[in-house]
């Protein structure tokens, strides 16, 4: 659930596509601030180009039709979006699986092989993939967490808050 501490301020649909077992996709954007976009899942979608500038990607569960992007929005973002790194909002259950998904995907993209790669120890350090472009944040929730997000400027500089409830 998603909810605005601003009744002035509310978010537009800028697409989405479901299709059972294949894809889910949702993007939304700030009204007032269009640099500001979320991600709801991730799955391989047609509308994938929109979800590239969403530095907040909200992920339902780990089923494919709904993270096989994840990799590779992580990717564009930073290539199209000056190198900064979004940050994945996923059940906690899903983190360690996905940051071990995440090397395999960064040596498939490196095109090198990362020493002890089938070890839990590579997966810790995090320096042996540090020079991919698939960086991630990646934050584990629990049913009833609470995130607040920040977006937008309003008048006075203010920024709005958004809370994220698992």
């Amino acid at each position: 659930m998603v909810m605005s501490n601003s009744r002035d301020r509310y978010f537009d649909i800028v697409s989405a596509w479901s299709c059972a077992g294949v894809g889910t996709s949702l993007i939304i954007q700030h009204a007032h601030d269009i640099k500001t976009r979320l991600a709801f899942d991730l799955g391989c979608t047609p509308n994938f180009a929109d979800a590239i500038p969403a530095s907040h990607v909200i992920i339902s569960h780990s089923h494919l039709d709904h993270i096989g992007a994840v990799f590779n929005h992580a990717r564009a973002h930073r290539l199209a979006c000056g190198g900064s790194v979004p940050t994945y909002y996923v059940p906690s259950a899903s983190v360690p699986k996905l940051k071990r998904a995440q090397l395999a995907m960064s040596c498939l993209d490196n095109h090198h092989h990362y020493e002890g790669f089938e070890g839990e120890s590579s997966l810790e350090g995090g320096s042996r993939s540090e020079s991919s472009l698939i960086q991630m944040n990646i934050v584990g929730m629990e049913p009833g967490d609470e995130v607040e997000l920040r977006f937008g400027r309003k008048k006075g500089g203010c920024r709005d808050r958004l809370f994220l409830r698992a």
